[in-house]
């Protein structure tokens, strides 16, 4: 009795829906409050550091940045600058895991708003406007764990996906923003779907 008892315990368990299995969309989406303001995604200025190019990772972030200006119905662009040219979004590598940001990550989108003391830069949350983002790829540790090319280029749309506010999606979900060492080289189309809707 007791062994039927478990089993149909198990079997109820694993029969209920995941809340939330389809994916986050529209607003659930997104870091409420959170990103630049939405009428400067028309045009994010980015730039790259010299290890973007030195490592190969330049054709990531091409692939990335095209994949998200390529979509249809939404007002989104890119303009790319020399590094220290009041750029938005800057895309560097961390080569040996040791930044304070990217440690022990395959990779981190970290948000800055300016101090109105200092007008220097200082870190922001998620949830405020952001005035400069910065995205470190974490090549030790993507190499450490054998990342094949498509690891690294889901990685690259998945960071970026994070200057565009995106939060993670759920487990299983078919998605670059789930986290993780997951084989999306291409955004999908709820990711499309979403970033539609925002901007």
């Amino acid at each position: 009795m007791t062994s039927l008892v478990a089993f149909l315990f198990v079997a109820s368990v694993f029969s209920i829906p995941v809340s939330g299995f389809q994916g986050k969309t529209n607003a659930d989406a997104f870091w409420p409050g959170g990103g630049f303001l939405n009428n400067k995604y028309s045009k994010l200025t980015y730039s790259t550091s010299n290890a973007v190019d030195r490592l190969g990772y330049s054709r990531y972030v091409d692939d990335a940045i095209n994949e998200f200006d390529s979509i249809s119905d939404a007002n989104i662009g890119f303009r790319k600058l020399s590094s220290g040219d009041g750029e938005m979004l800057s895309i560097v590598i961390d080569e040996k895991n040791s930044s304070e940001y990217a440690r022990d990550a395959f990779g981190i989108m970290i948000p800055f708003k300016i101090d109105p003391k200092t007008t220097s830069y200082e870190r922001a949350s998620n949830y405020e406007t952001w005035a400069y983002a910065k995205i470190w790829l974490n090549d030790y540790m993507m190499k450490q764990h054998k990342f094949t090319s498509d690891e690294r280029n889901k990685t690259t749309i998945h960071e970026i996906g994070h200057a565009f506010a995106m939060e993670h999606q759920y487990d299983g979900v078919k998605s670059v923003m789930v986290s993780g060492q997951i084989s999306y080289p291409d955004l999908q189309q709820l990711d499309i779907s979403n970033l539609q809707w925002k901007y």
